[in-house]
């Protein structure tokens, strides 16, 4: 299989759940194509350390992406920077293990809000 890479320089991406897992992977591709990065996650120190090497092309924003006028300000402040947004890919997520029969409904609330609600 071939690495296929593509050059994102000059697009603007958010990149939601940057701190782990699929987040940090995609925001590093896109970096390393050349795009500028507004990267979203509750706790950002990771992922400042681990893309700290492309400068100010990561732009960090810490934040909960349930948080509606948060994520709005972010992008707000983002597209002023840099004129627009190329791209938003949604990574962030959580789930929470527990046998169904002390499931609550609160929890599941909070799973659907983050995994598929967030940032729409």
């Amino acid at each position: 299989m071939s690495n296929v890479r593509f050059d994102f320089s000059g697009q603007f991406f958010l990149v939601t759940g940057v701190s782990s897992g699929i987040g940090a992977e995609v925001a590093a591709e896109l970096l390393q194509a050349g795009a500028v990065v507004l990267g979203i996650a509750r706790h950002t120190a990771l992922a400042v350390q681990r893309f700290r090497s492309f400068g100010e092309r990561f732009v960090p924003a810490e934040l909960d992406v349930t948080d509606t006028k948060a994520m709005e300000s972010a992008l707000q402040g983002f597209c002023a920077a840099h004129g627009r947004l190329s791209g938003f890919v949604h990574c962030a997520g959580m789930t929470e293990l527990m046998p169904l029969r002390v499931w609550r409904t609160e929890p599941a609330r909070q799973i659907m809000e983050v995994n598929l609600w967030a940032g729409v």
